[in-house]
């Protein structure tokens, strides 16, 4: 076996877990020529494992650093991107204060507060909003709402300690790890 696939080396692993639980299987029935046989193919494919395994292991590894280098990366990239956004943003806004402002000097001299350009009418407008306390505690209850989310950690923790709840369960999963 060589130049195994990842999904290849996972296949031959399994493998061997079937011929192991085939060669217990036959052990019991005392068919040692079956034994025999099912330990020579677990036997070679331990060995391909064995001489594949820790290079494919160092190449994904390696490209999953370069993965996350680029995720890395790119998250920065999004990051000075929302900064250039953000830049840009307060510059309109910059610039519809401008227009107002002109819009509003127009008007204190008596002219018409509405300019029509070859392309564009301009004029002041009002709305409405409202202004109240930054604590939403202090605003009457009828004009409050409540967000309602699951607070992971805290049941992480209680089943944990051995809370128990039903349509709950703690989930253990795997991961890789290296240095």
């Amino acid at each position: 076996m060589t130049d195994l696939t990842s999904h290849d080396l996972m296949n031959a692993a399994a493998r061997v877990a079937v011929l192991m639980d085939e060669a217990a299987a036959a052990a019991a029935e005392l068919d040692t020529e079956r034994v025999e046989a099912l330990d020579a193919e677990a036997i070679s494919l331990l060995e391909a494992l064995a001489d594949a395994l820790p290079e494919k292991l160092d190449k994904l590894r390696a490209v999953n650093v370069r993965l996350t280098a680029e995720a890395k990366m790119l998250r920065e990239e999004e990051k000075a991107l929302a900064a250039r956004r953000k830049a840009r943003e307060a510059g309109a806004a910059r610039c519809k204060t401008l227009i107002a402002g002109l819009l509003e000097a127009n008007r204190e001299t008596g002219a018409d507060p509405k300019i029509q350009t070859d392309g564009h009418s301009y004029w002041l407008q009002s709305t409405e909003s409202i202004k109240g306390p930054e604590s939403a505690e202090t605003w009457p209850e009828r004009w409050q709402s409540v967000k309602v989310s699951p607070d992971k950690r805290a049941a992480l923790k209680a089943l944990k300690g051995g809370e128990s709840v039903d349509g709950f369960e703690l989930v253990t999963t795997e991961g890789a790890r290296w240095r």
